[in-house]
């Protein structure tokens, strides 16, 4: 019997999109071109218990102090460097010996245009670019450090007629095992503050970090304290793009689904989880966590909670691609604590242990999730103004999840928020009425996101079913 039920809601929910394409409004309300990803004012997101990672730092090879209206030391064509670089290794880096002997060539009027030359020629990763705005190009490459497997970047500075080395991590100048793995990515204004940036993938203790180096006139600070993801044991990346709406950057770090501040392997992970995406933007300081985005899920519970965040970000679209695809996609999988147990004795089973039983498929919780799918709809609507599509969802929300049916318990708080809000008009207060009654009735929350959905799974409160208040 509950097969069919969700059978004819999901006829019901397809014929429901197709009247609401075709109907006046609704095409204009769906239709990418017209929607736009509004801001909320909501609480930002952050990373909690994360720590920063090494701080840039200049490492002195000169007492001078930091003057800039000095031209760097005179070329000295008769001085000859052994520029064959046999040092650079296979990754196409100079070691840290060959980094000190660069140093020493320009401090003593070696020709800059012969060593940029000479670098190019070995393909070593190397950038130019007045990053201090004093005037005058500074030399920026990666180095390795010898007996380690470790880099760090370089920075040639000229100051008071001295070129000086300046390294992140501070200890690879010194020729110390920094622990990173370093691609220089790029040198731009990122913040556009007109002062050009260093931008660096880092890899360093499990996790990849997007670090941005800026100058503030006296060192090298970052701009991204907080930037990391665990990279896991699948493919992890630096991605870095201007934003739709302006000109700033984002960076994108892809990793595995581990939430940030805990120090586990995905492989301990408990419960179900995607590899994902953490993406960065500038909040006027730092460039801070803006937004995370998943793979496709395999569970229904994943796709609710897509629509969620979705919403959070004030990306509606997404959201009610999210929630359709909860309500109507057949190969959404179930998840319960039935479900989480087996999983957990699966990972357990040992090559003498027999494999648990697969727990069967779970119709109470998929009727309750395509329930809850329909509330979040109707509430959406409501926020933006669409108050015929708002009705036609709370209509047929009432009609397919009647008296002792799973998801009926959905129905009846959609119902609150309804009245409350034909009432008062008043989303603070419509909410208000939904959140009282899932404090009220706790059980309905275990679904959405509850202790045994796994370690990447929110926990929802009764706060989370109506933020848009």
């Amino acid at each position: 019997m509950k097969r069919e039920i969700i059978t004819t809601i999901i006829i019901t929910i397809i014929c429901f999109a197709f009247c609401v394409a075709c109907s006046p409004g609704y095409a204009e309300t769906f239709t990418p071109e017209n929607i736009t990803d509004e801001s909320l004012t909501l609480p930002p997101l952050s990373i909690e218990n994360s720590p920063t990672p090494t701080q840039a730092a200049v490492v002195e090879y000169t007492s001078t102090p930091q003057i800039f209206n000095q031209t760097c030391p005179g070329i000295d064509d008769s001085l000859v460097m052994d520029l064959s670089f046999d040092q650079i290794n296979s990754w196409r880096n100079p070691d840290h010996k060959t980094m000190l002997e660069i140093l020493d060539y320009l401090n003593r009027g070696g020709n800059p245009i012969k060593l940029t030359q000479a670098l190019a020629d070995k393909k070593a990763n190397l950038l130019i670019s007045d990053v201090t705005g004093d005037g005058k190009s500074e030399y920026i490459l990666v180095a390795d450090i010898e007996y380690s497997f470790s880099d760090y970047l370089g920075i040639f500075q000229c100051n008071n007629s001295h070129y000086r080395l300046t390294s992140y991590p501070a200890e690879g100048a010194l020729g110390i095992d920094t622990g990173s793995y370093i691609d220089l990515k790029m040198v731009r204004d990122t913040n556009l503050n007109r002062t050009v940036d260093i931008v660096i993938s880092e890899t360093k203790d499990h996790y990849v970090y997007a670090t941005i180096l800026e100058w503030n006139g006296h060192e090298f600070i970052t701009l991204s304290p907080n930037a990391r993801i665990w990279k896991g044991y699948g493919p992890n990346s630096l991605t870095i793009k201007n934003r739709s709406e302006d000109s700033m950057l984002r960076f994108s770090l892809r990793g595995s689904g581990v939430p940030d501040g805990l120090d586990i392997s995905p492989y301990d992970m408990e419960g179900p989880s995607r590899r994902q995406i953490n993406n960065f933007d500038w909040d006027g300081s730092n460039f801070t966590l803006s937004s995370i985005e998943y793979d496709l899920p395999r569970y229904r519970f994943q796709a609710i909670q897509d629509g969620d965040l979705y919403v959070l970000y004030g990306k509606f679209n997404s959201a009610f691609m999210s929630y359709s695809m909860a309500i109507s996609d057949r190969n959404l999988d179930c998840w319960s604590s039935e479900k989480a147990q087996n999983y957990a004795a699966s990972r357990e089973a040992s090559w003498n242990s027999p494999t648990p039983t697969p727990v069967p498929q779970d119709d109470n919780e998929t009727l309750q999730l395509i329930a809850y799918a329909y509330y979040r709809i109707m509430v959406l609507h409501t926020y933006r103004g669409y108050q015929a599509p708002a009705e036609d969802t709370f209509t047929l929300l009432l009609e397919l999840f009647p008296e002792n049916n799973p998801g009926h318990p959905y129905a009846e708080m959609a119902e609150l928020f309804w009245k409350e809000y034909q009432a008062s008009h008043d989303m603070t207060r419509a909410c208000g009425a939904a959140i009282q009654y899932a404090a009220e009735h706790p059980e309905i929350l275990a679904p959405l996101g509850s202790e045994y959905h796994g370690t990447q799974s929110r926990y929802y409160t009764p706060e989370v079913i109506c933020p848009l208040r």
